[in-house]
């Protein structure tokens, strides 16, 4: 009976082959029944999803405001001005430099939070509901380029590895921008590898669904263009293996795969008009968008291997130094099985077959779309910040390529009697592993670190970026609160609290004896996280922390007895 159900759970996980080719080493029943069970695999989907579901309806309320999170939405509100207005209120095209990106997200909340008559703090509890049901939608998307790119098994397993990296969940609430553009592209990707098995006719309603996907994602910001390159590079592949004929005949192809995809373009420019329409008031807006993030520079620092960096000095190893410390060791482990049995099927690809064509074609903008932005970011050295944030669409590709990974090694150890059954045990350990570290993190999942590369985050937030985002200022102005209430003195001004972070952050969860300043001279008490010696910055008596897995976050101090000549600021 044990065998029985643990051989299910393994078809469930996506492990099993599904034609039962190999494994002389298991019963015949089993090979017929349990190992192609397409039942148990769509029952652990649901069950994933049904849990990934409420996971975000009961904790998108446990995460704090986060640094971005007013001036987003302030643009969210003047582009529903711009519309309300019959365009003539054009002030949102001058409100900081948020013409620059899209505002997709922040103009869907901006509705619901007018159409819902939400005011005050709860406006952000209905960002941070939306933006997880973003992220979870991008989940689907991850489930959905897994099963067409191998099957239903490495789409759930891959839901699965993205579910478990922290990169991915804690960013989930309150990475407003960072999450729906991640989903977005992901169904961009996902629908670049349904269209190229059927280049050069690609009917009509993918082409739209195709176009609307990329749409979306330029409606978030211009980095969509990666999107626009994989399938540009899907059709020129599909030239090269799939086209057949003369120089004449592929020209043909290439006509008709253009024109299948005038939809597409169609629907794309429709909806990044609709959500960022700044970017199509002139034809160079969405080139100088590029270049400014290109070139993007203000004085803001970062930290790589211990070194704060100022934007200008961030080398090109960035991006992907922060990609191995941050991918949790089933994802490493998988992408390295990936590497070694994707090796060896390429040693045994057949270029005259045409199905060994069609996997190629398939797979190629999968692979394109995790490698490119990595060797981008290497060559090109953009000015980037908070780690993986601005390529977390990176991530989801991560995880649908580990999950491939994981079952070709299934695969290929099937004539093994003791193998199979000993990778099991690893993918389930390691699963569990990463499901304890993000519940004892939780809600500041976003700092995991592998202990691989990254050296386990306790080390890693002193070499690493760490609560880049500041949200354990709720959780230390929760301190703040009770620590005044358990002294009982009255005050007749409200004492003064300094913020390193932005001040929004702190004042949304102080209770109204407390009032931030700017003055830090004055300041009572002191709020900061540790992120690049932002707590150094004003002494005091250290009266609370936020901890997690022995990394500090975030202190907070208490300066009222402090004389004159140490209060001022580093």
């Amino acid at each position: 009976m044990f065998t029985n159900l643990l051989r299910s759970f393994m078809t469930s996980l996506g492990l099993a082959q599904t034609d039962g080719r190999g494994i002389a080493a298991l019963p015949r029943p089993w090979r017929a029944n349990a190992w192609q069970s397409i039942g148990w695999t769509r029952a652990a989907s649901w069950t994933l999803f049904w849990t990934l579901g409420l996971y975000v309806l009961f904790c998108y309320g446990d995460v704090a405001l986060s640094n971005d999170e007013p001036v987003q939405h302030t643009y969210g509100q003047l582009l529903l001005d711009f519309y309300r207005s019959g365009f003539e209120d054009q002030f949102v095209f001058g409100y900081k430099n948020l013409y620059l990106y899209g505002g997709l997200f922040d103009l869907v909340a901006a509705w619901l939070a007018s159409a819902l008559d939400v005011r005050g703090a709860t406006v952000w509890e209905l960002r941070h509901l939306l933006s997880g049901l973003f992220g979870l939608f991008g989940m689907v998307g991850v489930w959905r380029l897994g099963r067409h790119v191998a099957s239903e098994k490495v789409g759930v397993v891959a839901a699965l590895l993205l579910a478990l990296t922290g990169a991915w969940t804690g960013a989930l609430f309150t990475h407003t921008k960072d999450v729906p553009f991640a989903a977005f592209m992901t169904w961009a990707l996902y629908y670049t590898v349904r269209i190229a098995p059927l280049l050069p006719r690609v009917p009509l309603g993918l082409s739209v669904k195709l176009g609307l996907a990329i749409g979306a994602a330029f409606g978030m910001r211009v980095g969509a263009a990666f999107a626009v390159m994989y399938v540009l590079l899907t059709v020129a592949l599909a030239l090269v293996l799939v086209a057949t004929g003369d120089l004449k005949a592929r020209a043909q192809f290439a006509l008709r795969s253009v024109v299948t995809l005038l939809p597409a373009a169609v629907a794309c420019l429709a909806l990044t008009g609709l959500c960022w329409p700044w970017a199509v008031m002139d034809l160079d807006h969405l080139a100088e968008a590029a270049r400014t993030f290109s070139h993007f520079s203000f004085g803001m620092y970062t930290v790589l291997d211990g070194q704060p960096l100022a934007l200008d000095q961030v080398p090109g190893r960035y991006l992907p130094t922060y990609f191995l410390v941050r991918m949790p060791e089933v994802v490493l482990a998988g992408l390295a099985a990936l590497l070694w049995w994707g090796a060896a099927a390429i040693r045994h690809w057949r270029p005259a077959a045409a199905d060994d064509r069609l996997r190629a074609l398939v797979l190629f903008p999968v692979v394109f779309a995790l490698a490119f932005p990595l060797a981008f970011a290497w060559l090109k050295a953009p000015p980037l910040y908070n780690g993986l944030r601005h390529f977390l669409f990176i991530v989801p590709v991560a995880a649908v390529l580990a999950a491939l990974g994981w079952h070709l090694a299934w695969r290929a150890m099937l004539r093994r009697p003791v193998a199979p059954w000993a990778l099991v045990a690893t993918l389930c350990g390691l699963c569990l592993s990463q499901s304890v570290l993000l519940a004892r993190l939780h809600p500041y999942e976003y700092v995991a670190y592998n202990t691989v590369f990254g050296e386990g985050t306790a080390r890693a937030v002193t070499q690493y970026e760490g609560d880049y985002w500041s949200t354990s200022l709720r959780e230390l102005s929760g301190q703040l609160n009770e620590f005044v209430r358990r002294e009982g003195k009255t005050v007749r001004e409200p004492y003064q609290v300094a913020v390193c972070a932005e001040g929004a952050q702190a004042a949304a969860y102080l209770s109204p004896q407390f009032r931030v300043t700017r003055d830090w001279r004055r300041a009572d008490f002191f709020l900061a996280i540790t992120q690049l010696d932002c707590a150094g910055a004003l002494k005091g008596d250290v009266i609370g922390k936020v901890d997690r897995l022995g990394a500090t976050l975030s202190v907070l101090k208490d300066r009222r007895t402090l004389p004159s000549w140490l209060r001022n600021p580093r």
